[in-house]
């Protein structure tokens, strides 16, 4: 008689694997323990009726949640393993001579001891002299740390049942704390195949990106798993897992692994289209997904839409003090304390069509990089029909943008909203500067075509330019209806570029270079109602750096902006479309 265990995925997909013996079986105060020896994976480990491990393919899962932080972080040397009592992450971390201290923090001492006696081949290294292992609830643990561990790797089988506290928002913030200020945390996904997992990886993403400044999530194929296919999420303080991966150290340490490379760890961030990555449509049209947390109201389709959000988190080039790239990603966060309906305009969010695809992937070690990658982005919303409102970041990012809308529209004007005139031909020897960006604007589209409101800074040769190029109006928006029916009138297309340092600081100190003598929001609002009556082909909304701002008055603010342009902007697009 042949003896099968079998795994439920979903209540319609189980897989099966032949057993020749049960080695072990165990009620434990959390859970049922057993583990299974099979002709095809070898001994078996389950928890409460799901694999766990088995050993013919379990080197996948440890290599991946190891060696990828590991290959980006060089100085990890203090780290917590939560879970993983059966001490396979345990022993691929001991294999790095600099690590010092593995905090290990497992609920089950009856995991432990199992795997000790029947998965020698995991348990190995848990006598390392440098291996701690406590027997306590991780919440509780976590919340006594602080700034204490390099790296943080979350092994937790998944988010129900007695783990379901290692997936919520307090735990992620305690990781948060514990980690030292280039922390890095790792931790399992799940798999988005069948719909109740992609929903449980969705919100526990979406919880990390909350707290994190960088979140990313890479795959892995392990055949055991569901669906064969499974993510983790990389979250850290400093680092990027791409941008910051060292793979010449990594080879120098001549490790021997069955299933990471330094290659294939860059391109497990590269997600299938279903996982949430991007993908070549027809006519190599780039199609966009949702992003995991949006702008509240912004939930179109990226088909249905009118208008596009996204977010470019790029502070590269900050003179004074950075912080932008934190606000895209403020921006979604903190809208949800926001009403979708406007009192101002007596319309509502949700009656306009607005899809948020989410922040970009930028290079931070080069300006043109990111601006190129910016530009496509705009190119691609503005090919597919959509309007295009970007997010920064700083005001360099408007370049991008500017560069794509001005390839289709060659006749288009730029209208600037700002405190600074950014019309330096360089700063500090860079042509690329968030101070220049309205000066590489010129350069694309010329004389006469820059409208500048609100200016109240830049040096002598800035002012002597603007006489001589643009038409700049300083302090407030004097001037700016007789603009825009100028505008109306002739139908030219027109890129819409805020800087939200146009505000006074009295409403919205939280941007790099505050200036007094700014408008109110009040005025900034009677501007974009404005504003928007022209022929509006692109926008963008930047300069909010929330951390500046502890107490959140300027995030608000920003919000509110945009709540408001986007319903100003919704006039029956794509309006006159020359």
């Amino acid at each position: 008689m042949e003896f099968w265990f079998s795994e439920f995925h979903t209540p319609d997909v189980k897989h099966s694997i032949r057993v020749n013996k049960q080695l072990y079986s165990k009620q434990s105060d959390y859970q049922r323990i057993d583990i299974f020896e099979t002709p095809e994976f070898g001994r078996v480990l389950t928890l409460d009726g799901n694999v766990m491990l088995t050993e013919r393919d379990e080197f996948i899962y440890d290599e991946m949640i190891v060696h990828v932080p590991m290959a980006v972080h060089r100085e990890a040397k203090d780290i917590l393993v939560i879970g993983a009592g059966d001490g396979g992450v345990v022993r691929e971390l001991t294999r790095y001579d600099r690590v010092e201290r593995i905090d290990l923090v497992e609920m089950d001492p009856q995991v432990v001891e199992a795997c000790r006696a029947y998965l020698p081949g995991n348990a190995c290294r848990m006598d390392d002299r440098r291996v701690h292992i406590y027997f306590e609830n991780a919440l509780k643990f976590i919340r006594q740390c602080e700034e204490e561990y390099d790296l943080i790797i979350v092994d937790s089988s998944d988010p129900f049942g007695p783990s379901e506290g290692l997936f919520t928002r307090e735990f992620y913030g305690s990781c948060f704390n514990a980690l030292k200020e280039d922390g890095i945390m790792v931790n399992q996904q799940g798999s988005p195949f069948y719909a109740e997992d992609a929903s449980a990886m969705q919100r526990s993403h979406k919880r990390i990106a909350s707290t994190f400044p960088i979140s990313r999530v890479y795959q892995a194929h392990i055949p055991t798993f569901a669906a064969g296919y499974w993510l983790f999420g990389f979250a850290s303080k400093k680092y990027h897992p791409i941008d910051d991966l060292d793979a010449t150290a990594w080879k120098a340490l001549n490790m021997r692994t069955r299933y990471y490379t330094t290659k294939l760890h860059i391109g497990a961030f590269y997600l299938p289209v279903f996982s949430g990555g991007d993908a070549a449509g027809s006519g190599g049209t780039l199609m966009l997904y949702p992003n995991v947390e949006t702008f509240i109201g912004c939930d179109s389709s990226y088909r249905a839409a009118d208008i596009v959000l996204y977010g470019a988190p790029f502070d590269s080039t900050t003179s004074y003090r950075p912080g932008a790239r934190f606000g895209p990603a403020a921006m979604r966060h903190e809208s949800y304390g926001l009403e979708t309906y406007s009192p101002y305009q007596d319309k509502d969010l949700t009656d306009i069509k607005v899809f948020d695809s989410g922040d970009m992937e930028l290079c931070f070690g080069s300006s043109e990089s990111a601006l190129k990658d910016i530009e496509a982005r705009a190119e691609t919303i503005l090919q597919d029909g959509k309007f295009p409102l970007l997010l920064g970041g700083e005001h360099l990012v408007t370049l991008g943008a500017v560069r794509a809308a001005a390839h289709k529209y060659p006749a288009m004007h730029i209208i600037h909203f700002d405190a600074h005139a950014d019309l330096r031909d360089d700063y500090l020897g860079a042509k690329l500067s968030h101070a220049c960006v309205l000066r590489r604007c010129h350069d694309l589209i010329g004389d006469g075509r820059i409208h500048q409101f609100c200016i109240r800074s830049g040096d002598r040769a800035e002012f002597e330019f603007a006489a001589q190029h643009t038409e700049m109006h300083k302090f407030d928006f004097t001037g700016l209806a007789e603009l825009t029916e100028q505008l109306c009138e002739s139908k030219v297309p027109v890129y819409l570029t805020i800087d939200l340092d146009c505000l006074d600081p009295s409403c919205f100190p939280g941007t790099g270079t505050p200036e007094a003598g700014g408008v109110s929001f009040l005025q900034l609002l009677d501007a974009i109602r404005t504003v928007t009556k022209a022929n509006i082909v692109a926008a963008d909304l930047n300069e909010l750096a929330p951390t500046l701002d502890t107490t959140g008055v300027s995030t608000a603010t920003a919000c509110k902006v945009l709540r408001e342009t986007l319903i100003a902007l919704d006039k029956g697009w794509p309006g006159f479309q020359v």
